[in-house]
């Protein structure tokens, strides 16, 4: 999830199909939230939803490590944000310091620093399954509805759920979000993750997995880890480790996860 420049890196491929080798091709249905997202079952409000409250955080290098970036999200209310916990984690495995550096970056080009890390949200020797972390914004962003959060109920296997990154690398630059639809694949509920089928590459770590429910949507689980493709094009397949890795977080909103006071 490395990236040179302070900037959201908004980067999106329709339909590119990939060499999958043996004469296989498989498509990569990945494609930018403006025109998929009808397809898709979102609405214009759901749409410009999305685009005020996804996005991702920047935090530059150290002299222990390089620049890096993830996805994330607006949750919960206009100062709160979601997203995998190694991006505020050097590559010596300490803690970026000052957070400050760090800056949030919705889809819609507002920037708000990062002030703070919830501390029991964020630790270096925590298992990748656990990457998750809660970062508060030094202001609220205006004209913004959060997006809300479901209780802690770990998916169905063969549930479809849609998914969205502020970043991939690799893909063509554009100014949207990667927004694909996926199928779960297996459940990990003692360790609160699951995996699927989603295409996902280096930088979408961090996006949020959602349903939309009544009109409105409600964010399952985050993007943590991507996988490589396997030899016959297909994104999963569990037996050679192809698989990407979702983790449920409904946990991180309990009364322990409150702001720090000032």
């Amino acid at each position: 999830m490395k990236v040179l420049l302070p900037a959201l890196l908004l980067i999106v491929t329709i339909g590119l199909p990939i060499d999958a080798g043996a004469g296989t091709i498989e498509k990569d249905d990945r494609g930018a939230l403006t025109e998929l997202g009808g397809s898709l079952g979102l609405s214009q409000d759901n749409i410009i939803q999305l685009k005020s409250a996804v996005g991702g955080v920047w935090c530059p290098g150290t002299k222990y490590g390089n620049p890096m970036f993830a996805s994330a999200a607006l949750v919960r209310d206009a100062q709160t944000i979601v997203t995998v916990a190694h991006v505020f984690i050097d590559e010596s495995m300490r803690r970026r310091e000052p957070i400050a550096g760090c800056v949030f970056i919705t889809l819609s080009g507002v920037e708000v620093p990062v002030s703070s890390v919830h501390p029991a949200t964020i630790d270096p020797y925590r298992s990748p399954f656990l990457d998750k972390a809660v970062a508060y914004l030094d202001r609220p962003i205006v004209d913004v509805l959060p997006l809300n959060v479901g209780s802690l109920r770990m998916p169905a296997v063969g549930d479809p759920l849609l998914g969205i990154s502020g970043a991939e690398v690799g893909m063509t630059f554009k100014s949207d979000a990667v927004l694909r639809a996926f199928n779960v694949k297996s459940l990990h509920p003692e360790r609160l993750f699951y995996n699927s089928d989603a295409d996902l590459t280096e930088g979408g770590c961090g996006g949020i997995n959602f349903v939309v429910r009544q009109a409105s949507i409600v964010v399952v689980g985050m993007f943590v880890r991507g996988a490589l493709r396997s030899d016959d094009g297909k994104p999963y397949d569990e037996a050679k480790g192809v698989m990407t890795t979702s983790i449920l977080l409904g946990d991180l909103f309990s009364p322990d996860t409150r702001r720090p006071e000032r």
